[in-house]
């Protein structure tokens, strides 16, 4: 079974809070040993990198989902019951993003002036059925 606060992270996570996300995970982090503390730490990474992306740290951004697809390569999609396909997705497009561009923009108030188009949102599906095989 997992521990209630992952799936707590997970529901702070698909509700975009990811930064909420990215502190409950890291309480788990602390206290668990590999191979499931890497999986957390990709998490962590993911969930900060869209915390970023979100806030306009374009080059931050990429950097962190660049490591957290990096850690999540080593897991299966459906790794203790977390459906990641649609977070690995979206983690490939920010990597394919065109970083200098965006980086050199002009900005109105210390805001990129497409701070809204590069808004994402991302789900993390939860499946109680198969949370032991890691397999969906």
């Amino acid at each position: 079974m997992l521990d209630e606060r992952v799936v707590c992270g997970v529901e702070a996570f698909n509700a975009g809070q990811y930064f909420k996300a990215h502190e409950i995970w890291e309480a788990v982090w602390r206290e668990i040993q590999s191979p499931e503390k890497d999986y957390y730490q990709a998490l962590i990474q993911a969930a900060v990198a869209l915390h970023h992306w979100n806030n306009g740290n374009v080059l931050g951004a990429h950097r962190l989902a660049g490591r957290a697809l990096k850690r999540l390569e080593e897991f299966v999609p459906g790794y203790l019951g977390l459906d990641t396909r649609q977070l690995r997705q979206v983690l490939c497009c920010i990597l394919e993003t065109n970083v200098s561009r965006l980086c050199n923009q002009p900005t109105r108030n210390g805001q990129s002036s497409n701070e809204r188009d590069m808004k994402v949102h991302c789900l993390i599906t939860y499946s109680v059925t198969n949370r032991n095989d890691g397999g969906l």
